[in-house]
């Protein structure tokens, strides 16, 4: 990517210098010269462009700017408008330039973080043991395999946005994704996890229920751990069954991480897919995310 920036920056203050030597033919000055300084400047601009553009991006600023310098001396025998085409070719060569100096690359995401994370969530919360092929952050393939309801991808989104962490994982026969922290973290994944934090997984049933009650027990066997909550029926603008249950359960407060009655909505969801088959899915929302699960 570097390698490309380069060489349109180049290109551009090329371009750029070209138009000024080209609006300096109509101002009357002798442009016996013009093709010379040109050629020398487009060689300049080629060299530059070669394989150094890619060796130090950081360098481009310095070198851009020098160039256009150039083509501010070379202009300024044939009169004021060459002379303020290519003071516009240095501005905006050196804030292009600038833009690419101050650029910081997106932090790398664990995937020892990411598993260790997803592994706790699915079993202290969902009380499930899942396999992880993958996990990093929430890239593209892993949103592609998660089969939400549309609901269900609302408060993911939302909730990723928002936390301080968020991770994804491919996993055997589905695929998740984890929020937590809002506004800090402890540290501690069973102190943030309970806190505030959005968990959302699917996996492919392997079957298709019949009726309501077939899908909420292939729904609570496929997470034992909310067994307990007491869900009903939430009906929703596609194809599938879906439960909501809202409640208060042992948590942590989200400021101090001490001990307390936190806020929890859950979206559960049996949705058809092919061949006959189904996804079960969850989003779990605690703390401040807990508001972002149910549709209002």
């Amino acid at each position: 990517m570097e390698v490309v920036i380069a060489r349109s920056l180049w290109l551009g203050l090329a371009t750029a210098t070209a138009c000024c030597l080209v609006a300096c033919g109509g101002l009357g000055p002798s442009t016996d010269g013009l093709a010379g300084t040109a050629q020398t400047l487009a060689q300049t601009a080629a060299a530059a462009a070669g394989p150094a553009a890619g060796t130090a991006v950081a360098g481009l600023p310095g070198a851009a700017t020098s160039l256009a310098g150039t083509a501010v001396a070379a202009a300024t025998q044939f009169g004021p408008t060459s002379q303020a085409l290519a003071s516009q070719a240095v501005a905006a060569v050196t804030e292009a330039g600038t833009a690419v100096a101050q650029f910081t690359p997106p932090e790398a995401v664990s995937e020892t973080d990411a598993s260790a994370a997803i592994t706790t969530y699915a079993q202290s919360v969902l009380g499930i043991s899942v396999t992880i092929i993958k996990a990093g952050g929430l890239t593209a393939d892993i949103q592609n395999l998660l089969q939400l309801p549309h609901a269900g991808d609302a408060a993911k989104n939302s909730s990723a946005s928002a936390a301080v962490k968020t991770y994804g994982a491919i996993l055997n026969g589905g695929a998740s994704s984890l929020s937590y922290g809002s506004g800090s973290i402890s540290g501690d994944l069973t102190v943030d996890i309970n806190s505030s934090s959005l968990g959302a997984f699917s996996f492919d049933s392997g079957v298709s229920p019949n009726s309501a009650a077939e899908a909420l027990t292939l729904a609570l066997k496929s997470y034992p751990g909310l067994a307990g909550r007491s869900f009903s029926p939430f009906p929703l603008p596609q194809q599938g069954f879906f439960w909501a249950a809202e409640g208060q359960v042992p948590g942590y407060e989200g400021a101090t991480k001490k001990p307390a009655v936190v806020a929890e909505a859950i979206l559960l969801a049996v949705t058809p897919t092919v061949l006959g088959h189904s996804a079960v899915s969850v989003v779990v929302g605690k703390g401040d995310f807990a508001g972002n699960v149910i549709p209002k």
